[in-house]
């Protein structure tokens, strides 16, 4: 038996997918799963973790896609800064956004919204017990696709 055959293909669970091949998954999901158009419609907590996921793996993904995280990213820190209601920090906009998913009545639409915030404001709090979800998505990711 070739050990090295078996160890190239090895890579990833589902082999070479890419991280731009991830990010045109979940950017499909979302969007055919919060229109419902199909056999499938994305309730609104699983909304949420596919939002989680596509804003993890749109960072990861490089040009384009962090864009959009980039973007997502400049509205948690804009959001987050001192105004008229005081210092707020990144850590306020995990935990602001975190109540939301508890206390609001999700749509998928809405839920998708917010768990790609979440990951954004997950990614503006370096130092924060907000990075350990962030970095066990990304594990999950880079386990499954690449």
């Amino acid at each position: 038996m070739n050990n090295e055959f078996i160890l190239a293909g090895a890579q990833t669970a589902l082999g070479d997918v890419g991280g731009g091949g991830m990010a045109v998954i979940f950017a499909t999901v979302l969007i055919l799963g919060v229109k419902g158009k199909g056999k499938k419609r994305l309730a609104s907590v699983p909304a949420v973790v596919v939002g989680i996921f596509a804003g993890v793996e749109f960072d990861r993904a490089g040009d384009p896609w962090n864009t959009i995280s980039q973007s997502l990213h400049e509205v948690v820190v804009e959001t987050s800064s001192s105004g008229d209601l005081g210092t707020m920090g990144p850590g306020f906009a995990a935990l602001f956004l975190l109540a939301l998913f508890f206390y609001l009545k999700l749509s998928p639409a809405v839920g998708a919204i917010l768990g790609l915030l979440m990951s954004s404001a997950w990614a503006a709090a370096p130092e924060s017990v907000w990075r350990v979800p962030l970095k066990l998505v990304g594990t999950l990711l880079g386990i499954v696709g690449g």
